[in-house]
This record gives C-alpha cells, sequence and structure tokens, in this order.
C-alpha cells in the first residue's frame, strides 16, 4: 500500500506536469518541433515529404522513458520532441488511470484498516491532496489541453474516482475512525483548502457525476473538515502561544507528538508515526544508523499522559472542546 501510495502521488504528479507542457505549447503556437519547418499542425507537418525525410538526431527522445525513472527536468521537458511528448503523456495517463481505479478499489474494500494505520493515514491524506487539487484546484485548468480524448484523459472519470475514494474513507460504521480521516485531511498542510472541496461540489453536482447520496454525503463531509480546520487552527495557536515542555516535540517534524515511543538503538523519543513511516523506507535507528524494526519501538505511556493532559488543558482553556462532527 506505501509503494502505491507513491506511485499514485508521483504518476499523478507526472500526468499533471506533461499535460501542463502540452497546454503551454499549444497556447504559444510552438507544437511543432525546432526542426520541423513550420505548419498549422504537426499532422499536416507529418504529411509533409520534407518533414519524413528529416533525420533524428541521436539525443532526441526515441522511444517512451521509463514510467519510474524519475521526474524530468523543466529543460528536458521544454527540449522534449512534441510527439514524443504525447506518446509518453498517452502512457503516463494510461498507467495513471490504471493505478487510481486499484487506489479506489483499496479505498472501498478496506476503509477500516486505511484510517487505523497511523503511518498510512496521512500518506493517503497527502496523495488524496495532491489529486484533488490538480483535478479541482485553482489551477487545474493547466490540464485542458485541445484534444483530451488524443491522451484518453477524461478528468471527470478522474475526479469521481478520487470523490470515491474520499467517501469511502469518510463512511465509516465507526463514528471515531471518519474522524480520524477527517482530522488526516485537514492535518495536511499542503493540499488542504476548502475552496478546493467547494469547486469539486460544484463540479461532481453540475456534471451530475455521482448519485444525489453521495454528493450530499460529499458534501457533509466537506462541510465537517471545515469546521474541524477552524476548530484545529484554534488549538494549534493555542499551543504555539502555550509553553511547550521540550520533551513533548518531536525531534525530526518538530511538532507536538501524539503516541511517543523509544528508539532503544539510539535513546531518541518520536512520534510512533513519524518513526514508522521512516521504518516503511529504512529499516535503521536515523539517528544511530543501527538496525530498527517496528516491534522495537517501546511506547512511553507516561510522557503521552502528560501530553494529552497538556493539549486538553489548552482546548479548555479557549473553549473549543465541542464536538465538532456533529451535523
Amino acid at each position: 500500500m506505501h509503494l502505491l501510495i507513491n506511485d499514485t502521488t508521483f504518476i499523478f504528479e507526472e500526468v499533471v506536469t506533461y499535460l501542463s507542457e502540452i497546454r503551454r505549447r499549444e497556447l504559444s503556437g510552438t507544437t511543432e518541433d525546432a526542426h520541423d519547418r513550420p505548419t498549422e499542425s504537426s499532422d499536416n507537418a507529418s504529411q509533409n515529404p520534407e518533414y519524413q525525410n528529416q533525420p533524428r538526431q541521436d539525443n532526441e527522445y526515441e522511444v517512451d522513458p521509463p514510467l519510474q525513472d524519475g521526474n524530468v527536468d523543466a529543460n528536458q521537458l521544454r527540449g522534449m520532441n512534441f510527439n514524443d511528448l504525447k506518446r509518453r503523456t498517452r502512457s503516463l495517463v494510461e498507467y495513471g488511470w490504471e493505478i487510481t481505479n486499484l487506489f479506489n478499489i483499496l479505498c472501498r474494500e478496506f476503509p477500516t484498516e486505511i484510517t487505523n494505520m497511523s503511518v498510512l493515514l496521512p500518506q493517503v491524506a497527502s496523495c488524496l491532496g495532491c489529486c484533488l487539487d490538480n483535478l479541482a484546484g485553482e489551477s487545474c485548468t493547466r490540464l485542458k489541453v485541445k484534444n483530451m480524448m488524443e491522451y484518453q484523459f477524461k478528468p471527470k472519470e478522474w475526479l469521481t474516482n478520487i470523490v470515491n475514494c474520499y467517501l469511502s474513507l469518510y463512511r465509516s460504521e465507526n463514528a471515531s475512525d471518519s474522524e480520524r480521516f477527517i482530522n488526516a485531511i485537514v492535518s495536511e498542510g499542503r493540499y488542504y483548502k476548502p475552496k478546493t472541496f467547494e469547486r469539486a461540489y460544484r463540479i461532481i453536482t453540475r456534471e451530475m457525476l455521482l448519485p444525489s447520496k453521495d454528493r450530499r454525503d460529499f458534501f457533509n463531509m466537506s462541510q465537517k473538515m471545515c469546521m474541524f480546520a477552524k476548530a484545529n487552527s484554534t488549538l494549534y495557536e493555542s499551543a504555539m502561544e502555550a509553553e511547550i515542555p521540550e520533551e513533548f516535540i518531536d525531534p525530526i517534524m518538530n511538532d507536538i507528538m501524539e503516541d511517543p515511543v523509544l528508539l532503544p538503538t539510539s535513546g531518541v523519543i518520536m512520534d510512533r508515526k513519524n518513526i514508522e513511516r521512516h521504518l516503511m523506507s529504512e529499516s535503521t535507528d536515523p539517528f544511530s544508523r543501527q538496525p530498527l524494526a517496528k516491534s522495537d519501538l517501546v511506547p512511553q505511556a507516561e510522557l503521552k499522559r502528560r501530553i494529552d493532559v497538556f493539549m486538553e488543558s489548552i482546548s479548555q482553556k479557549r473553549d473549543i472542546g465541542d464536538d465538532f462532527y456533529q451535523n
């Protein structure tokens, strides 16, 4: 699941990058390559005998680069042959559609498992945020190329998939799972914006992309996120204004820990979600570089109790202890 999330985010960002470059060339009228004879379209150019006889240079992209070879930098992208750019984009869109479909299925079939994994849930929240921001955020028009079907890019279907992921994780039989999911989305600082959810709701309503119940649930979920964000912002500001004991702070992320654990190989205490996320990629102590497994982590119950008491005192001080998940 960890690798799937990374792949989904990576491929989605690549699709956005390549479609954006195609749109840039279309708007600037530079869809033909530098060595092509200027024509009104690349299709007309390809039919021109002079174009067909034009030799290709060795350093041009003859075949699609592997999908997992890392991001192409801006200079490489701008210098890419336009026909190769289109072919590469079609490959990315095809793979991106398959991987978002798989992501949607996993969210639908295993919502409880996802929302109850403290190390996985923030990654899911970030991945969904990235996808929704690009499909319904302020810069979503970057994806609007002249002929989207040429690349088999269907933004309505992509948006429907991502919204369904949100709904699957939100509609939990256990209220605490739903609350945990909303908390993760709002706490993801890079992508969460209430206006993005408002725009997504308008799109799925205007285009009738989902049944009325699904649209209503998405709207209610968005409202609860907004209310939680306001409350969470107030709580965070209150905590920052208070004098926070240094032992409550995660040494890497520099935020207040929720579930402190001891790393026996270095004697350092970290938040469980942060060290478990590190261990999914590398089985070592980030401080001592000694081998470390999830089972080696030692819970710090007393420290967790004191952190909980501290946060509760902050909440009561600012009168923001209401249940923000009531309709």
